[in-house]
Formats: C-alpha cells, sequence, structure tokens
C-alpha cells in the first residue's frame, strides 16, 4: 500500500488546507463585523437622565401655566387643586419624597383618575419609572382615604313632617 493512500494523500490535505482557509477568513470577517458594531455603539448619545428643572418644568406646564390648561388635565382648576394638596400634605400626611414633591403626585394621581391612563402612559408622560408611578398613585389614594372625613359630606336625614323636595 501507498503511504499517500493511508493518509488521504495530497488531495485530502489539500481540502483540509481550503477548509481551515474558508474557516479563519470567516472567522476574521466576524471580528471585522464586531468592530464596525463595537465602534457604532460608542458613538450613540444617551441622555437618560431628566433634572430636577425638567421635571418642574412638566408640572408648571400642566397645573401653574393657565387655568384651562389645568382643568383640561386634572379635571380641577388650580385654585382647587392648590387647596388639596395642602389638605393632604397637611392632614393627609403625604409628604414630598425625594424624587416626587406632593403637587407632582397629586397631580399624576388625578391625571389617572381623570383620563383612565395605564401607569406605562403616565410614566412616559411624567418621565417616571412604572414603579414610580404606582407607588405615588397608591401613596395618594391612602392620603386621600385619610380626607374622606373632610372632603365627603354627610347625608342629613329628612324628619316626617319634612318634603323632599329632590
Amino acid at each position: 500500500m501507498d503511504s499517500n493512500s493511508s493518509s488521504g494523500g495530497p488531495r485530502a490535505r489539500d481540502l483540509v488546507m481550503n477548509h481551515i482557509h474558508i474557516c479563519l477568513r470567516f472567522i476574521e470577517l466576524l471580528v471585522q463585523m464586531f468592530r464596525v458594531l463595537a465602534s457604532r455603539r460608542r458613538r450613540v448619545e444617551r441622555t437618560y437622565e431628566l433634572g430636577y428643572d425638567k421635571h418642574r418644568q412638566i408640572i408648571h406646564n400642566l397645573v401653574y401655566k393657565s387655568d384651562e390648561t389645568c382643568y383640561k388635565m386634572l379635571r380641577m382648576r388650580r385654585k382647587p387643586f392648590e387647596k388639596l394638596r395642602d389638605m393632604l400634605y397637611e392632614h393627609g400626611k403625604l409628604r414630598d419624597k425625594r424624587c416626587v414633591l406632593v403637587d407632582e403626585q397629586l397631580a399624576i394621581t388625578l391625571h389617572i383618575l381623570g383620563h383612565n391612563i395605564r401607569n406605562r402612559v403616565i410614566s412616559t408622560w411624567f418621565q417616571r419609572s412604572g414603579e414610580i408611578v404606582s407607588k405615588v398613585f397608591r401613596r395618594t389614594i391612602r392620603a386621600l382615604i385619610r380626607l374622606h372625613r373632610m372632603l365627603l359630606k354627610h347625608p342629613v336625614p329628612i324628619g316626617p313632617n319634612e318634603n323632599d323636595l329632590r
């Protein structure tokens, strides 16, 4: 027997070398593609952070800019909004948190209730996370429930000799 026939001969060796060359070329192309993608990723500017002033500007435009805007967005005029905000602060134990002030908490809650909007939409509108929106909503509702004795009018019973004109 031939020594070339046992190892596959020169043709088999050429095929193996050709396959190795193709694999190395493919790996080289992959490395170039990853370099191009990595260089593109570095060029992207990321601006995720909103400052305190941006949040205050959102609330200002929503609540304090005009009575009409406040009524359209929160279903409440500015004076009653401010009165309710003060009541929630004084009697409802609603406090400013590290990142959300009382007026923003109330605006978020009133906007959700007034327009039946989901947390995801509100989180985009107010530039807050869904978790923050959910916590703010629950906290404000609890404070409103604490005010039920002040906010709800108790019914007066009608006497036997009185007429109900309703």
